[in-house]
């Protein structure tokens, strides 16, 4: 009984350490800055796609240094994960070449803000004739729309053109 605790003294203390350290982790993000410190002003080594497999080499707080492609750095524990990201699944058959027909539709924003407010149509046009509400901005704002590659471009330069 003794050696049983003796042994249990010993291994417990370093279980966890064991249980968490993993071997490789899997970019989750679209894209993923690699540093050269773990901290998110330092200089960036790479980018990695998101899928990218890496060997995680050390941790530190919520940083794990890795190294992948012959590169080796610090990725932020937020962009990455135990498992890879799952694949995209689509229910479009190629079949299905006109989705509009099928979609679901619904009342805008807007409608929807001026309703909640007891706002008719009329209401509403008449509160942004008077300059209470600017219904017709509000509206511009959410038909402004990001492109995938405008939105990757922002998160690697972090501006815009």
């Amino acid at each position: 009984m003794k050696k049983i605790i003796l042994i249990l003294s010993l291994v417990f203390p370093v279980l966890p350490g064991l249980l968490h350290a993993a071997d490789t982790l899997y970019v989750q993000s679209v894209s993923a800055k690699l540093m050269d410190a773990p901290k998110f002003n330092a200089k960036v080594v790479a980018r990695f796609e998101q899928g990218q497999e890496l060997s995680v080499k050390e941790q530190k707080g919520s940083w794990y240094m890795v190294e992948a492609d012959k590169q080796q750095g610090w990725i932020s524990r937020l962009l990455v994960s135990l498992a890879p990201p799952m694949e995209k699944i689509s229910l479009i058959t190629t079949s299905d070449t006109d989705v509009s027909k099928n979609a679901r539709r619904r009342a805008s924003t807007v409608a929807t803000a001026g309703a909640a407010r007891g706002l008719a149509a009329d209401d509403r046009r008449r509160a942004n004739q008077a300059l209470q509400s600017n219904f017709a901005s509000l509206a511009f704002v959410e038909g402004i729309t990001v492109s995938p590659q405008e939105l990757n471009e922002f998160i690697q330069n972090g501006v815009g053109e």
